[in-house]
């Protein structure tokens, strides 16, 4: 580990360069929080509103902090599953197409 002394030296931010600490510390912000678009996050969604809305300035200083990581280790593997659906449906429609072109490539011989 580097000491203080060993740690570059950064130039101080711009004036006009503006950060949220939570956006260092949880990342990104989620997506829309719909229930319809994230139905295997739906519990996990509302007990974060809940805490949302129970919390209104603790939500600020972490009262919400573990739902949220929750949340978004729950949207990562809904977009994982997403993604193997998609993968699994993109190879049937490129299989019937190409029995298709070789049907009607055969046709026209």
């Amino acid at each position: 580990m580097l000491s203080d002394a060993e740690l570059p030296l950064l130039p101080p931010p711009p004036a006009t360069f503006r950060y949220n600490a939570a956006w260092i510390v949880l990342g990104e912000m989620h997506p829309p929080l719909t229930l319809f678009k994230h139905p295997m996050c739906a519990d996990i969604i509302e007990a974060f509103l809940k805490c949302h809305s129970d919390h209104p300035v603790g939500k600020f200083f972490g009262e919400c902090t573990d739902l949220k990581i929750k949340l978004d280790r729950c949207f990562r593997q809904e977009k994982v599953e997403k993604r193997k659906k998609n993968l699994e449906k993109s190879k049937k429609l490129r299989e019937t197409l190409q029995a298709y072109r070789k049907e009607t490539a055969y046709e026209g011989h």
